[in-house]
């Protein structure tokens, strides 16, 4: 996750360190020079790598704010509906990444009358994780083209090192782990469904709406950490609440 932000800000100021690195003739240039003055050309080779990578990084979107996926057809049936959508985007005020996957029958013919999009629009209102997962479906009910079923929601982060803004419960959890970088990434899954038609009020009839009653929400907790850590901690997060949480040995194993 540490790695996910930094190849972010790298992209961010990909064409910034452009501006700065010599271009490639004149790394060609000073290698020969070093060459010839029976130099090891080390730091024209470090330029060259740094330019490759930040050329790639600048050329290619490999980190958006902000990607919807197309809806996919789920059903393989003559007149079946059933559609999948998703969406990933990184939240920055809270250092999360999210990812969300809403399943919908389509009522009108959306898709082929330009419902794509008003379903863009549709994201764009559910998107960046302000809402739970009811009120995801309670919004979705205000569009007459669309019957929800079941929507899933992927978060990871916060990630919690020795350089980010800590609580003492937190600095304290790092504490366990006084070898190395101590870290700390949280991850959450949360799954609702709705259950049956709701109340169809007059509106709801007059706009072709077929609202439907969210089931309750389901949320797994995970905490992700070095061993030592969930020695700590067990089977809580820091604050004590129940979490599953995972050990990270020195070798790379998970430890439940």
């Amino acid at each position: 996750f540490k790695d996910f932000w930094t190849l972010r800000d790298d992209r961010d100021h990909a064409e910034e360190q452009l501006k700065i690195i010599p271009n490639r003739e004149e790394l060609v240039a000073q290698a020969l020079d070093a060459i010839y003055a029976n130099q090891h050309p080390l730091k024209q080779q470090i330029l060259w790598l740094q330019r490759s990578y930040m050329e790639r990084l600048a050329a290619t979107p490999v980190v958006a704010d902000f990607r919807q996926s197309e809806p996919v057809k789920l059903g393989t049936q003559p007149g079946e509906r059933l559609y999948a959508i998703s969406w990933t985007g990184v939240i920055r005020s809270q250092n999360l990444f999210e990812s969300v996957t809403l399943h919908f029958e389509e009522r009108g013919g959306w898709h082929v009358t330009g419902g794509i999009g008003e379903l863009r629009d549709l994201v764009d209102d559910l998107a960046g994780g302000r809402h739970t997962l009811p009120e995801m479906i309670g919004l979705i009910n205000q569009a007459p083209w669309i019957v929800p079923r079941t929507i899933e929601r992927v978060t990871i982060g916060p990630y919690h090192h020795r350089w980010t803004e800590n609580d003492e419960l937190i600095e304290r959890a790092l504490a366990a782990a006084p070898e190395g970088e101590p870290w700390m990434l949280r991850a959450a899954i949360e799954r609702a469904a709705t259950t049956k038609a709701a109340h169809r009020s007059r509106m709801d009839a007059l706009f072709g709406r077929e609202p439907m009653e969210a089931g309750p929400s389901v949320r797994y907790r995970l905490l992700l950490a070095p061993l030592a850590i969930k020695q700590l901690l067990g089977d809580a997060d820091e604050d004590g609440q129940e979490c599953a949480v995972y050990g990270v040995t020195r070798q790379g194993d998970l430890v439940s």
